[in-house]
Formats: structure tokens, C-alpha cells, sequence
């Protein structure tokens, strides 16, 4: 079963991920997301930050939940971890197509 220090060190790390995609999402300060360059930037600003938003909001979610499919074995945690680099990798390209 997970610890409560696991619990709570995840719980601290995906609130603070969650505040981060909420403020992106429904602010759309896309200054906060790392490599944002606005004269370099071609795309939609408001759909960039509803998509990076989303991402941290998801990404939240995801490690809120890690510590409780401990108890089911490395499987799960493997699975999310997958996961969680999938989602980065789909952003990453996102964010390429949109600089370009």
C-alpha cells in the first residue's frame, strides 16, 4: 500500500501542477509554458494554452494517482509512465508545428 509520505509529496507536487494548467488554461499566460517565444510564435495563443493547460491538468491527474497502483505492482506504474511520456511527446510535436 502506498505510504502517506507518498501520498503526500505527490499530492503537493500534482496540486502545484494542477494550479500551473488551470492558470494556463483559463488565463491563457502562455508565458509561463518554457520555450514560448511570442514574436517567434505563428499559431493560435488562445488554442496553445488551452492545449498546454490541458496537458498540466492531465499530467496532474496522472502522478495524484501513481502512489495508489503501487499496491498493484510495477505493471500500473509502468503503464502510467508510458503514459505520462506519451502525452509530453504529443505535446512536444504540437508545440514544434505551431512555432513553425
Amino acid at each position: 500500500m502506498a505510504t502517506l509520505i507518498d501520498i503526500m509529496i505527490t499530492s503537493l507536487i500534482s496540486l502545484c501542477f494542477l494550479a500551473l494548467g488551470l492558470f494556463i488554461y483559463k488565463k491563457e499566460d502562455v508565458e509561463l509554458v518554457a520555450g514560448y517565444n511570442g514574436q517567434k510564435f505563428k499559431g493560435n495563443k488562445s488554442k496553445f494554452a488551452k492545449n498546454n493547460g490541458l496537458f498540466c491538468i492531465a499530467f496532474a491527474c496522472l502522478l495524484f494517482i501513481t502512489p495508489f497502483f503501487k499496491y498493484f505492482g510495477h505493471v500500473f506504474l509502468n503503464l502510467i509512465s508510458f503514459i505520462m511520456v506519451l502525452l509530453l511527446i504529443v505535446l512536444v510535436l504540437y508545440t514544434r508545428r505551431q512555432h513553425q
